[in-house]
């Protein structure tokens, strides 16, 4: 493929994760939605904010530790609250930043490692336009960093079973260990990814 094509299709692929940035700025224009779930990430967050730890008010007024949603998604959202910024703000720009990275990481893999570096702008194009993704990445919930963690985890994966260099695999276990701590479904992919290393790596590294 020549050059200029392989660079216009970038471009594509670029263009797809700004128009997501347009979509999910103006679906979350009043704001993300949610239920409890969200109430307890945010609350949560707030109380780290306090230095009080992994812990939420309860309707009475009592401090509950979280342990039914996992944690990393509160505390991504206090470190952004450290800078002063109001969490539920937080939470929106979070997650619109996660749906612009996730749209061209999406891309990104298969432009890089498939044999069809068109399927990128598809793959894209599908993160972008598809309903459940642009309800789900409006929201205050913490599925949009899970995707984001599994596509960047994935794509270091990849990367590692190429070129299989140790910084590659590192990362990728940071972020892939990191996944259950977003959403417990995680775990699932934890194993799947040693798995994919122990049967597909050549061993050598």
């Amino acid at each position: 493929m020549k050059r200029s094509t392989k660079y216009l299709i970038l471009a594509a692929i670029l263009l797809l994760s700004i128009a997501g940035a347009a979509i999910a700025i103006y679906t979350t224009a009043s704001g993300p939605w949610g239920y409890t779930d969200p109430v307890v990430y945010i609350s949560t967050a707030r109380s780290l904010d306090r230095g009080q730890g992994l812990v939420y008010y309860e309707a009475d007024a009592a401090f509950r530790p979280i342990t039914i949603e996992p944690p990393f998604y509160s505390i991504a959202l206090s470190a952004i609250g450290l800078f002063g910024v109001n969490l539920v703000v937080a939470a929106r720009w979070l997650n619109i930043a996660a749906f612009i990275a996730s749209i061209f990481i999406a891309g990104w893999i298969f432009y890089r490692y498939s044999r069809v570096p068109a399927l990128g702008i598809v793959a894209s194009a599908l993160m972008c336009a598809f309903p459940y993704m642009v309800w789900m990445f409006g929201s205050a919930y913490s599925e949009p960093l899970f995707v984001l963690m599994f596509l960047c985890g994935g794509w270091g994966l990849l990367a590692y079973l190429l070129n299989e260099k140790p910084g590659s695999l590192l990362l990728s276990a940071l972020l892939v260990g990191m996944i259950p701590a977003t959403r417990y479904a995680g775990i699932a992919m934890v194993l799947a990814g040693g798995g994919s290393v122990l049967l597909l790596a050549s061993g050598k590294t």
